[in-house]
């Protein structure tokens, strides 16, 4: 009998058989009855290798599933124990950091007393929530005396010579008035403040010393308003209907027929008043082919030698008070044909030929008909004629012709309708309320 010491470094080899076997089987063949350090080593050799494939082949595979559950099991229940473990370290951390959380309060009060001066002593919500009369620093220019805090006083003057610098600049509700070292700046002054000029007024308009309101269709007969920077009255003609008192661009009634003043502008048919009514506006031979003539050539005078100075001819410009290029002020319109019409026969002037009485009636009713003559379409000059051409809204049924109203007292006779011209004449204006 051969004893051999089992170490578990050490391997036992059977001369037999010619096999090695780890000392730590020993605990494999415990069960079989067999003893590492008892086993026969050419007896029992055979038999025990035998017993030992036996024994593999019946519980290796089960030792090998017993052992993975087995694992498996650990691996979850380990798993399991680490989520359990960061909840509770979670809800713990959460109750401890509230702990700590820091809390603060809002204190304000209202400081009306700034009487303590600039200092640098600090409020405190406990001890100056009232009485508290300091701050921290202040302008030179506010006073804090007496409590209260504002401003300081000052003024400064700037001398300009030269009125071209303020004009170039811009300006609101401000009108300047003379020029050079004379000049001032003053606020214009609203409806029914004492003016000496038109420009003084919010509304442009300046009458017997008072500011005038804008015109509108509220204006009434007897009253003033102003347009484009002039004034103009509202006066009751012979059939009723209310008028303005002069031509549209006059700086006064007519008080004769040849006063130049009351002449006003001369309008081409159809036109806005865009300049080119002026009776010394530039002058262009360039038709126009919009209604509002472009530039170059807005505010001049078209000179042709053609019936229109549009192409093509529209008739719808000067109708009503919202006609495209209706140039009279607001509630008011170019009279069409048949309110020179209704004029002319309430004057009881029942035919005109033969009549010198007839250019005189007119003259001298309430509308105050000056001779103011027209402008010629092709040279563009005035032509102070002793007759009054006034353009009417309508149209004569003939493109680039259009009706107009005209006395001439050297004939005798006002023609109303049937003597329609051509549209490039300039010629007056004067408007009705719609």
């Amino acid at each position: 009998m051969v004893f051999l010491r089992c170490h578990p470094s050490l391997l036992v080899f059977s001369h037999r058989s010619g096999v090695f076997f780890p000392c730590q089987i020993n605990r494999y063949l415990e069960p079989l009855g067999f003893s590492f350090t008892r086993i026969k080593t050419d007896n029992h050799m055979h038999h025990l290798r035998k017993k030992v494939t036996d024994f593999l082949n019946r519980n290796i595979s089960k030792t090998t599933s017993h052992d993975m559950t087995t694992n498996r099991k650990k691996t979850i229940v380990f798993r399991s124990s680490i989520i359990v473990v960061l909840v509770i370290v979670i809800v713990l951390g959460f109750q401890f950091f509230d702990i700590l959380k820091l809390k603060a309060a809002s204190f304000g009060w209202v400081q009306n007393n700034w009487s303590g001066g600039a200092s640098s002593d600090v409020a405190t919500h406990t001890n100056n929530q009232t009485g508290w009369t300091k701050f921290f620093s202040k302008d030179s220019n506010v006073d804090t005396s007496g409590g209260e805090v504002k401003l300081t006083g000052t003024s400064n003057a700037a001398v300009d010579t030269t009125d071209t610098d303020f004009n170039a600049g811009t300006k609101t509700n401000v009108v300047t008035l003379g020029t050079g070292a004379g000049a001032s700046v003053t606020l214009l002054k609203q409806d029914g403040a004492t003016c000496s000029v038109n420009s003084e007024c919010a509304s442009g308009g300046c009458q017997a010393a008072v500011c005038v309101p804008a015109c509108s269709g509220s204006i009434a007969s007897g009253q003033f308003c102003a347009f484009g920077g002039l004034v103009y009255g509202v006066v009751t003609a012979a059939d009723g209907n209310l008028w303005l008192d002069r031509n549209l661009g006059a700086t006064e009634v007519a008080t004769a027929s040849n006063d130049v003043a009351s002449y006003g502008w001369y309008f081409q048919w159809g036109r806005a008043a865009d300049g080119h009514q002026l009776k010394d506006s530039p002058i262009t031979s360039e038709i126009s082919f919009t209604s509002t003539v472009a530039e170059p050539d807005t505010g001049k005078f078209i000179s042709t030698n053609d019936h229109d100075w549009l192409s093509p001819s529209n008739d719808n410009l000067w109708q009503g008070v919202n006609g495209i290029n209706n140039p009279c002020p607001p509630g008011f319109r170019v009279p069409a044909q048949a309110d020179w019409f209704s004029v002319v026969s309430a004057l009881n002037i029942p035919n005109c030929a033969n009549d010198r009485s007839c250019a005189a009636s007119v003259s001298a009713s309430s509308l105050k008909v000056p001779l103011a003559g027209c402008r010629d379409k092709s040279s563009a000059s005035v032509q102070y004629f002793t007759e009054a051409y006034y353009w009417t809204s309508s149209s004569a049924g003939m493109p680039q012709f259009a009706p107009y109203f005209v006395i001439d007292p050297r004939q005798m006779v006002t023609y109303y309708g049937d003597w329609p011209n051509s549209r490039s004449f300039g010629f007056s204006v004067r408007c009705i309320k719609n």
